[in-house]
């Protein structure tokens, strides 16, 4: 097997409340097959974001089996092969979180997300990190968007079509080109407590989202922490989570939150942006300051979505959220 794509939806933000699994498997280069489950989460308590995302309620779920039901069936495929999802982070989350629900011990697996893998094809060019913005880059069709196995699917045929795009004839050379493909072990996995996966709406003002003055940490405050007294700013929405998620995520590890940039920022972390409010070419005022701030001197540092997780993975590592 070449690789193996999945991706998971959830009954509500919690990464153990899986509902729906697509399992695409890839082998010289080709799709070979699929899998779909519908999944009983632990609890049968469904946010209605979530729904409104996926479209799967408690009544589609009730007769369904639970995760450790459905482990029976594939988790000799996980072993010992490469797992890809876009935004990995996310459902390797719920994956562990899964696994631990139910005693499981942790399959022998690596894991790859296909938005550095896709990142290596697109060389350089801005390219939004959705799947959707990156499938339609490379004219996948992305039918059912939010379905797990289209996703998963969509996931799949998005690393072929860049390994096709690179000039390499297999998945195993494409690596071998680009040893710098960050590849990690589902046993060393630091997954997030709850998060979000539905598409936060469409980029609003700072300020208006939610005062910063209403976020307080809910935890003590560790000073050994990485993140401990730096000035953070974001701008955009993540695909992972919602923005008061994660400026709760970044007060919880000690940061400092700032409503614009300045020579004080530390960090500005560089969410999904709407044309409409940033222009076509997507890029905000407050990005647009911190690059001339960096030209300048600066050591502010710029955060995409993937870089920001593991920056709060990193922390996570030293004290969890409770």
């Amino acid at each position: 097997m070449d690789f193996i794509a999945i991706d998971f939806e959830t009954a509500n933000r919690y990464p153990n409340s899986a509902c729906s699994l697509g399992i695409v498997y890839v082998k010289n280069h080709q799709i070979i097959e699929e899998k779909y489950f519908l999944i009983q989460p632990p609890s049968m308590k469904f946010d209605r974001k979530n729904m409104d995302v996926h479209g799967i309620t408690p009544e589609a779920v009730k007769d369904a089996p639970k995760f450790d039901e459905v482990w029976k069936t594939i988790g000799q495929d996980f072993d010992g092969t490469m797992i890809i999802a876009h935004n990995a982070y996310f459902d390797m989350s719920v994956l562990s979180a899964c696994l631990k629900e139910y005693g499981i011990s942790v399959p022998n697996l690596n894991y790859c997300c296909s938005i550095p893998i896709s990142n290596r094809a697109i060389k350089g060019q801005r390219v939004r990190q959705s799947l959707k913005e990156r499938t339609n880059y490379f004219g996948i069709a992305l039918e059912e968007h939010h379905h797990a196995l289209a996703d998963a699917r969509a996931c799949a045929e998005l690393v072929l079509k860049s390994i096709e795009a690179s000039g390499q004839s297999s998945f195993a050379n494409y690596l071998d080109a680009h040893p710098s493909l960050p590849i990690k072990r589902l046993s060393k996995l630091k997954p997030m407590y709850a998060f979000s996966k539905e598409k936060a709406p469409a980029a609003k003002p700072f300020n208006k989202t939610v005062k910063i003055s209403d976020i307080q940490p809910t935890i003590d405050i560790d000073e050994r922490l990485p993140l401990f007294g730096k000035n953070f700013v974001l701008t955009g929405d993540l695909d992972s989570m919602d923005r008061t998620d994660a400026m709760q995520a970044i007060v919880n590890f000690g940061g400092i939150l700032k409503s614009g940039v300045s020579k004080k920022t530390d960090y500005l972390i560089i969410g999904r942006q709407d044309k409409t409010v940033v222009g076509d070419k997507g890029i905000s005022s407050k990005e647009r300051k911190a690059r001339e701030l960096q030209e300048n001197g600066s050591p502010i540092e710029l955060l995409d979505e993937t870089r920001f997780l593991r920056l709060l993975a990193e922390a996570s590592s030293i004290t969890s959220i409770k």
